[in-house]
């Protein structure tokens, strides 16, 4: 009963108007973002009836306070936080991510904060909607929705350096793992923002400060294996913002790669081309991330959604179809190996459960990828000839 009993005074000691939360408030908020911390607690805060409620109302109470008042007293500002941090804390739960989504009016709720807040609140509002894009059963509805594409675009686009545009710019990258999100993204105006965050760090990531340049380069390479989405990349200049990436032996050298590969792949040129011999230092590397995404080894990196398994299969798939030195990098037994095993993976005996980055029966782009690859690799290695008709 102590959670339930927190969520109660939170809520009866914070007043609609004038003045909006009291110590009261922030204390009980304190207690409930304390208790959501573990992560045995986060389901069963979260799911204790209330407890949303409460934590809803602190946020609505303190807004129309400082609104109406036209500042925010320090009360309403630590309730804010408190109770914004609270929420964040249970979004990270993995069993929360989604029915937090689709909990009446909670978005919204966030939403307003990130418009009316320019503080912790904001950040840690802004790092609830990075937790629902991790989901990637919440990617598709997230953008549907059209409101929280805008937000994230907007503080991706107003702020310079704060928090919570890193957190903003790496959700719009979780969010760009989906494919059907791709044009909706770029039709709320993501592209802009985090090409000119590349263009303002510089060609030397090993200047770079902090992260939000290197999940920029992320957003691009899962943007681009979208088929709908290249002709916009390429017109933007994506292509010639990420090429003096792509002969650095560092770790963004990767995911340049690979996203210079997919917005290539239809472009026969001289100059696409020469753009992909600068890539082929790095074929190695893709090669490893497939073989070590089918194998949970490498870490955060591999596991946790800086790459999917789609993004490697893709990326393979692309090369398979490219210049013949391309093909002749790839066309490995150690890279069949790992193609059939995601088809494996997807339909013999029913398939298996799959992995937080993909892969499984419920991953079909994967699998349909593996497939177009091993079609064009085999093509490759043994090209067919053209018999004459008898007669």
């Amino acid at each position: 009963g102590l959670v339930q009993a927190l969520a109660h005074v939170a809520a009866e000691t914070c007043c609609r108007r004038p003045n909006g939360a009291t110590p009261c408030t922030t204390n009980a908020c304190l207690a409930l973002m304390n208790l959501s911390i573990a992560k045995g607690n986060k389901s069963r805060v979260f799911c204790t009836p209330g407890v949303m409620e409460s934590l809803m109302k602190v946020l609505e109470w303190t807004t129309n306070s400082a609104i109406e008042s036209s500042q925010m007293s320090s009360s309403n500002r630590d309730a804010r936080i408190k109770a914004c941090s609270a929420l964040s804390n249970l979004a990270i739960g993995y069993d929360n991510k989604i029915p937090m989504f689709h909990f009446p009016g909670f978005v919204s709720a966030i939403l307003k904060v990130i418009q009316t807040d320019s503080g912790e609140a904001r950040t840690k509002a802004c790092s609830i909607l990075w937790s629902f894009a991790a989901e990637i059963k919440n990617q598709i509805p997230v953008v549907q929705r059209g409101d929280v594409a805008s937000v994230l675009v907007q503080v991706a686009q107003e702020d310079e350096t704060t928090e919570a545009r890193f957190k903003c710019v790496a959700a719009l990258t979780l969010l760009a793992e989906s494919l059907e999100n791709a044009v909706p993204l770029l039709e709320a105006g993501a592209l802009v923002p985090l090409m000119d965050i590349l263009h303002a760090a510089g060609a030397d990531p090993t200047r770079w400060k902090g992260q939000t340049a290197s999940w920029c380069v992320g957003f691009l390479m899962n943007i681009a294996q979208s088929d709908d989405a290249v002709p916009a990349l390429r017109q933007s200049g994506v292509v010639e913002l990420l090429a003096p990436l792509l002969t650095l032996d560092h770790y963004q050298s990767l995911k340049a790669a690979m996203a210079v590969t997919f917005c290539c792949r239809f472009d026969k040129s001289d100059e696409c081309y020469d753009l992909l011999r600068k890539t082929e230092n790095v074929i190695p590397k893709i090669i490893n991330l497939l073989h070590n995404t089918l194998a949970g080894r490498g870490g955060n990196g591999y596991k946790y959604g800086v790459f999917t398994l789609r993004s490697s299969v893709g990326c393979i798939a692309a090369l398979a179809q490219g210049p013949d030195f391309m093909k002749e990098r790839i066309a490995t037994a150690h890279v069949f190996e790992s193609l059939l095993k995601v088809l494996v993976d997807f339909c013999v005996d029913g398939g298996t459960k799959g992995a937080i980055v993909g892969g499984g029966r419920d991953d079909a782009p994967s699998a349909t990828l593996a497939l177009r690859a091993i079609a064009a690799l085999t093509a490759h290695l043994i090209p067919t000839t053209p018999t004459r008709s008898s007669g």
